[in-house]
């Protein structure tokens, strides 16, 4: 836990006013890269299926007390489908809600994680 507090803390350090605050991928990502780098490489590399990770984060969007689950799976499926994906979407779709962090920040969805991967990937913190 130090290691991902470690992460975290020169993360917030280094971050300009401008720069994106979202807070899942923010504690999602340095837990990933130091307890499964794997997945984080995945991630960073765009290799990484929604349902992959959704299996690896242990999401269930059945349960009803789990409404931050259906949250994390929105913008996590919108973060990992493709373009084509996106516009297929039906209206009112949660997915379809997150469109507005790509017009805030000027970036894809498709390159929002692995943009926070790279992030975290530019310090180390050494055990």
């Amino acid at each position: 836990m130090q290691r991902c507090y470690a992460n975290l803390a020169v993360f917030y350090s280094s971050l300009s006013e401008n720069m994106s605050r979202i807070p899942l991928f923010i504690a999602m990502i340095p837990i990933l890269k130091v307890k499964r780098p794997e997945v984080f490489d995945g991630l960073r590399e765009k290799k990484v299926s929604l349902k992959e990770l959704e299996n690896i984060l242990r999401l269930d969007e059945s349960d009803p007390k789990r409404h931050c689950h259906s949250v994390m799976r929105a913008y996590l499926q919108f973060c990992l489908m493709s373009h084509e994906e996106y516009e297929e979407l039906p209206e009112g779709h949660d997915a379809g809600r997150c469109n507005d962090i790509c017009i805030r920040y000027g970036i894809e969805s498709s390159d929002i994680i692995p943009w926070f991967c790279k992030q975290f990937e530019s310090f180390n913190v050494i055990e």
